[in-house]
């Protein structure tokens, strides 16, 4: 989970495996290894890491669903919402879509629309229906 985190964190940042390097003082063999998850990073490491993408440690590495405070649910829920992963590709996807020509984006953003909607429209409708029974 810390590898594929940090690789996300590190491309939404714009950062090469070079530069994270240089940032955290370790190798960019080191940073490679930890995206792969060949190798895991010390305390020191963790934290700069953590401080570079402005998450908390516990977050960097997958654990628990944290709120934008950066602190637990206040349920004490430490499972990941099953399309967590989703949604974090889904915000990298929209930063991408602002180096899309105007057009595009905005041919983008009406089929976002449209999507959400459909969403939302079923989401009411199975609510709904659970409401009625």
């Amino acid at each position: 989970m810390l590898g594929s985190n940090l690789k996300r964190l590190r491309r939404e940042k714009r950062l090469t495996q070079d530069e994270l390097a240089r940032l955290t003082g370790v190798s960019t063999s080191a940073i490679s290894m930890y995206e792969q998850g060949r190798r895991e990073p010390d305390y020191k490491t963790l934290a700069a890491l953590a401080d570079i993408f402005q998450v908390s440690t516990d977050r960097l590495l997958g654990r628990g669903a944290v709120t934008n405070q950066g602190e637990e649910s206040a349920k004490g829920d430490r499972r990941e919402p099953p399309d967590d992963a989703l949604a974090e590709e889904f915000v990298l996807l929209c930063r991408e879509a602002g180096y899309l020509p105007p057009e595009e984006r905005q041919e983008l953003l009406e089929d976002y629309r449209r999507t959400l909607g459909l969403f939302l429209r079923t989401v009411k409708s199975r609510r709904d229906e659970g409401g009625a029974q």
